[in-house]
């Protein structure tokens, strides 16, 4: 996993091989196991964070939709899926179910973390 940006409540990281391309996994510096787990101080970083992170890759990618998924079953810490959606990917109408890899290069990654840390440093919410 490549770290792409952090802020001081969570940090963003991709990796090569993706289920789609401008896929990010957000997680908390703060455990908890639920979002409602967080005082509503943090409640109020996490999302603010992670949807500055979800803006910064829109910004790189344009997709038609993010989608958002919020599991634990597996890792019980909060963290969030950050999946850029297009029109033709190769999960419309189907779940994404992590099955299909995309490559992604070093020029990609680094893409990625050029817009979600101008989107980050904008804010102010760099750690």
């Amino acid at each position: 996993m490549l770290l792409l940006a952090e802020t001081p409540m969570v940090e963003a990281v991709s990796a090569e091989s993706v289920p789609l391309p401008g896929y990010v996994f957000v997680t908390s510096k703060k455990h908890a196991v639920e979002p409602f787990d967080l005082s509503v101080e943090d409640q109020t970083l996490f999302w603010t964070d992670t949807m500055l992170i979800a803006r910064g890759v829109a910004d790189v990618l344009r997709p038609t939709k993010m989608n958002y998924e919020i599991h634990g079953n597996t890792i019980p810490h909060l963290h969030m899926h950050l999946f850029p959606r297009t029109a033709g990917d190769v999960y419309v109408g189907y779940v994404i179910h992590h099955r299909v890899e995309f490559e992604q290069s070093p020029k990609d990654l680094e893409d990625l973390k050029t817009g979600i840390v101008a989107r980050l440093r904008e804010a102010k919410r760099l750690a």
